[in-house]
């Protein structure tokens, strides 16, 4: 039993085979556990469930607490069970799944810390839109580096690729201790740059004209230039 908050169990786990693990209480709302590295901090007064992956052989810790939000003692029953769930997409960039473009994406966070990794070739040069839920950060990269980050409630980004490039997309839950499930698109949408980006292509704009247009995607720029009619200040 939890006395206070400043009262703290802690139990060791033979992982008997790999796999994804259910750390669960049945008996009160007011526990939080942790275990490799990942806290369900109960904030909500919901029960303790904690999805962690577990490799056979070793010995991990789980570490029970009262949560803040209800200082007080709580009696629970812990049990630590072995899932029939399985990774839908693999953790690492060497392994990435390929997509293809102009599809829905269904996944999950299968386990506290989970990311998920894919990757597509470009079938043409354009802008590869992805659309993310808000409660979901996203990684992008070509072979070598990464290309930008979506993060902090961001829902969509909008990138130049080219034709027959490799690129890879990296999926992790905002709060790394969650198991979500996930709807991504990823589209290729044409190359429609409405300015140039340069001096040598720069659009001409005359004196008293509004000129209107868009910053097509990340990294775009509209180049204009002027040539004054009269000296003066503009």
């Amino acid at each position: 039993m939890i006395q206070g908050l400043r009262d703290k169990y802690n139990f060791h786990v033979l992982a008997p085979e790999d796999g994804i693990y259910h750390i669960v209480d049945t008996n009160s709302r007011y526990i939080s556990g942790y275990c490799n590295g990942y806290e369900d901090s109960n904030g909500s007064a919901e029960y303790l469930s904690l999805k962690v992956k577990l490799e056979k052989g070793k010995q991990y810790y789980v570490y029970l607490k009262m949560s803040s939000y209800y200082p007080a003692y709580s009696k629970y029953n812990l049990k630590v069970l072995l899932t029939q769930d399985i990774d839908d997409y693999p953790s690492s960039k060497s392994l990435a799944s390929e997509i293809f473009l102009d599809a829905n994406i269904n996944g999950k966070m299968d386990y506290a810390g989970d990311s998920d990794w894919m990757y597509f070739t470009a079938s043409d040069d354009g802008i590869v839109q992805i659309t993310i839920p808000s409660n979901l950060n996203c990684s992008f990269e070509n072979e070598s580096s990464s290309l930008w980050s979506l993060t902090y409630s961001s829902t969509y980004l909008e990138y130049p690729v080219v034709k027959g490039t490799k690129y890879y997309i990296s999926l992790y839950a905002d709060d790394r201790s969650k198991t979500i499930s996930y709807n991504v698109k990823v589209t290729l949408l044409p190359m429609n740059d409405d300015y140039g980006n340069d001096k040598n292509t720069a659009e001409l704009i005359e004196a008293d004209t509004l000129m209107s247009g868009r910053i097509n995607y990340i990294g775009d720029i509209d180049c204009f230039k002027f040539i004054p009619e009269l000296s003066g200040i503009y």
